[in-house]
C-alpha cells in the first residue's frame, strides 16, 4: 500500500503557499519534508491532517488492485514547540487538543496511538542528540511493525538523515528534489538543494570547453583558475556564455604537500583558519582570492599562515543550476 501525493497546491488571495507537491511513500517508511521557514511545511501537514483545504491536487492511499485513492482514516499529529497552533496528540477526531511534546517520554508515548499516517511537525528540535537517536529508533520500529507511514517536517537536514527513508526539499513553496538522504547529499540538483543539505564550496564559473569533451572545463569568475568538472549531461552545462555554479563538499577537498597532477585541479592555498569540531576540523583557505573550506579528521603539521596544495578532484565537482 502506497501513500501518494499528486500535485498538491494551496494559495491564499495573494500568493501560493504550496505549488505542485508530489511524492510517494511506502508503508512502514518515514518520509521527510525539508524546507526553510515559510516554505510551506506546516501548511502541507495541515492539508494532510484535514485541518486545511487545498486548491488542487490529490493525496491518499493507493491500494493494490484498485484505481481509487483512499484518504487516510486515522491520522496522528505531533507538533513541535514552534508550531503556532495548538499541537494535537493522538488521532484526529479523538478526545481533543493536548500539550506540546518537547521531551522523549511524551514524544514516545504518541507512537502507541493507532494511526495510518503520523504527521510530525518540528517535534524533535529541543531533544539532545542521544534522545533524537532513541526517538528515531522508536519511530522506525513502530512504522515497520504496523505498516504505518510517518511524515516528518523540519528545516534541519541532520534530522532528515536520522529519521527518514526518503525526503523532498521545498524551496519558496516549490519542490526542488526528492530522494534518499544519501542521494540528496551526494547528488544535489540545484544550488539551494546543496546548501540545505550540508556544508558546501560554491564557485561561479563559465564553461570554456566544448560540449563534446568528457570532462567540461570552467574558468572561475572570482579567481584566475580553470577547473575541470565531472562528466555532465549537456542539458545541465548551460550555454558557453552563461555563468554556472560549481560545487564540491568540504570533505572531498584533498590537502597535500607532495606532487600531484594538474588534472586534479591542484591549487596553492594559504591557511586562514583552523576550526576544531571534535571528530573533524575545518580548514579555511585562500587560493588567490578563491575561498575554499576543507574538512579533515585531524590537523598534523599545519598552522594558520602555512601554505599547502589543495586538490579538487574532478569527479567531485558538480555543475549546478541556480
Amino acid at each position: 500500500m502506497t501513500f501518494k501525493v499528486d500535485r498538491l497546491s494551496k494559495r491564499n488571495s495573494t500568493r501560493w503557499l504550496l505549488r505542485d507537491i508530489s511524492f510517494s511513500a511506502e508503508k512502514g517508511s518515514v518520509f521527510g519534508i525539508l524546507g526553510e521557514q515559510f516554505s510551506g511545511k506546516t501548511t502541507f501537514l495541515e492539508i494532510l491532517s484535514g485541518k486545511s483545504s487545498s486548491n488542487g491536487g490529490t493525496y491518499g492511499f493507493e491500494e493494490s488492485g484498485q484505481n481509487q485513492i483512499r484518504r487516510p482514516r486515522k491520522i496522528g499529529f505531533i507538533g513541535g514547540p514552534t508550531t503556532k497552533r495548538n499541537s494535537f496528540f493522538g488521532i484526529f477526531g479523538g478526545k481533543g487538543d493536548g500539550e506540546t511534546a518537547t521531551d522523549l517520554k511524551s514524544l514516545g508515548s504518541q507512537l502507541e496511538s493507532d494511526f495510518e499516517i503520523l504527521l510530525i511537525d518540528n517535534a524533535i528540535s529541543q531533544l539532545d542528540e542521544d534522545d533524537k537517536e532513541r526517538f528515531a529508533r522508536q519511530l522506525r520500529q513502530r512504522c515497520r511493525a504496523t505498516g504505518a507511514i510517518a511524515i516528518f517536517a523540519t528545516r534541519r537536514f541532520p534530522d532528515i538523515t536520522l529519521l527518514c527513508d526518503e525526503a523532498t526539499i521545498l524551496d519558496g513553496t516549490h519542490q526542488i528534489q526528492t530522494g534518499t538522504p544519501r542521494e540528496l547529499y551526494l547528488e544535489p540538483k540545484t544550488v539551494k538543494a546543496a546548501i540545505m543539505t550540508g556544508a558546501v564550496n560554491l564557485f561561479a564559473a563559465r564553461r570554456t570547453s566544448s560540449t563534446k569533451v568528457d570532462n567540461p572545463i570552467f574558468r572561475l569568475i572570482d579567481s584566475p583558475h580553470d577547473i575541470v568538472a565531472r562528466p555532465t549531461p549537456n542539458a545541465d552545462l548551460g550555454p558557453i556564455n552563461q555563468n554556472m555554479n560549481l560545487m564540491i563538499r568540504p570533505e572531498s577537498v584533498s590537502i597535500s604537500f607532495g606532487a600531484s597532477f594538474p588534472e586534479d585541479n591542484l591549487l596553492k592555498g594559504l591557511i586562514e583558519e583552523i576550526d576544531f569540531r571534535g571528530p573533524f576540523t575545518y580548514l579555511r583557505m585562500d587560493c588567490d582570492g578563491l575561498k575554499i573550506t576543507a574538512t579533515v579528521p585531524k590537523v598534523v603539521g599545519l598552522n594558520i599562515g602555512d601554505t599547502c596544495m589543495i586538490g579538487l578532484p574532478p569527479d567531485r565537482i558538480h555543475v549546478l543550476k541556480s
